[in-house]
């Protein structure tokens, strides 16, 4: 799965204004260090592995961390029931406010749900949290606090580990998926965002925007073992299938690296101002492309041809591309809504034809269940959406 991206305001250093609509945390904060307009969904390490937390721990800072302000729709406690025709819809409640990540266990049962909550009234930064749902039936299961400004998230291929970027805390939170605990706080540079695990669950790759550099974090040791530089403004990332491989966007470039030496093999000018969103087709021999369209609230899609690094095919949309994830010969982008509900396309090479049913006005993230018939989407509020395919 690949998830990506509005730069929210926060009341810490952050990139310079005017770098592009990403999705940088809750489009209702509006504290003042940086804004980036509009909505999007990566160094050396400066200590090891911290302490075990649980959503009572004190914040990284130091000060105690409050609980993320609730949703007004309280989390689930009996069965939600999933949509069951295909086209239908049924939303899940979070009972936080302010969904921006998810990610999907490998087998399919627990849906982990990154809430970047909007600032306080104080206007200070809350801690984010990671709510576990159950896949099947939408029920709670839990929630764990993490470091502040969560914007990605991904699975071990085990099912036992997740892993969050944090930007506001310049940390990737280690979270323990059975006991909902984090058992590591990494520092791995300025501004972590887009993240991927590779297939081995060996080795997790993160991309910075502050310092523009895309590290490589060893899971067995919770530090960070190389770093290399790829461009201002890295955010969204993605890793091949065979994990030889990344994709990385900055600003209207996307740069090609070797997964295994963090060089830079080639970049090339994807859009005309930025990108929203990445991911590989399943088999490995395109990279899609979300970036911003010719007219003003639209968006493309540029397929890019590994083999070859070319762009044979792209595809104007209606609106900006925020998520990607793909299947079987198609790959599922969440289209970002313009006065009105999101929307689904379900894109392959020769084309793209839109899902009836509807998603929420941010959907920053997208997972699909493991035999490809559920997909569900981050909505930017309270609520996850699923869709029957």
């Amino acid at each position: 799965m690949t998830v990506t991206r509005g730069r929210e305001d926060v009341a810490t250093p952050g990139p310079p204004p005017g770098t592009g609509a990403r999705r940088h945390g809750p489009a209702a904060t509006t504290t003042a260090i940086a804004a980036v307009v509009g909505l999007s969904v990566f160094v050396l390490i400066l200590g090891g592995a911290l302490r075990p937390s649980t959503a009572t721990d004190p914040s990284p800072s130091g000060s105690s961390a409050s609980a993320p302000a609730p949703g007004t729709t309280p989390a689930a406690t009996s069965p939600v029931p999933l949509p069951g025709a295909s086209g239908e819809r049924t939303r899940i409640p979070v009972g936080v406010d302010g969904t921006q990540t998810l990610a999907l266990t490998p087998d399919g049962s627990t849906l982990l749900v990154g809430v970047y909550p909007p600032a306080s009234p104080s206007q200070s930064v809350q801690a984010s949290t990671v709510v576990f749902l159950d896949a099947a039936t939408g029920v709670s299961r839990g929630s764990v606090t993490t470091s502040r400004g969560i914007l990605g998230l991904v699975v071990s291929p085990d099912g036992r580990r997740a892993y969050a970027t944090a930007s506001v805390d310049d940390v990737v939170d280690v979270i323990d998926v059975p006991s909902r605990t984090v058992v590591a706080r990494v520092p791995t540079g300025d501004f972590p965002e887009g993240i991927a695990i590779a297939p081995d669950g060996s080795t997790v790759y993160v991309a910075h925007y502050g310092s523009g550099t895309v590290v490589a974090l060893d899971t067995a040791t919770n530090t960070v073992r190389a770093s290399g530089p790829v461009g201002e403004d890295a955010s969204d990332l993605a890793l091949s299938p065979d994990g030889s491989t990344l994709v990385v966007g900055h600003d209207a470039t996307v740069s090609v690296l070797d997964a295994a030496t963090l060089t830079v093999r080639t970049s090339l000018t994807a859009g005309r101002d930025l990108i929203s969103a990445l991911t590989f087709t399943a088999d490995g021999r395109y990279a899609f492309i979300g970036t911003r369209g010719p007219q003003t609230d639209s968006g493309e899609i540029a397929i890019l041809y590994m083999a070859e690094m070319r762009f044979p095919r792209r595809f104007t949309t209606r609106a900006l591309p925020l998520a990607f994830t793909a299947g079987p010969g198609v790959v599922y982008s969440a289209q970002r809504g313009t006065g009105g509900p999101g929307s689904i396309l379900v894109t392959t090479y020769t084309g793209a034809r839109p899902s009836p049913a509807p998603i929420g006005a941010e959907p920053s993230a997208l997972a699909l269940s493991p035999d490809g018939r559920l997909l569900y989407a981050v909505d930017g509020d309270e609520f996850v959406s699923v869709v029957r395919l």
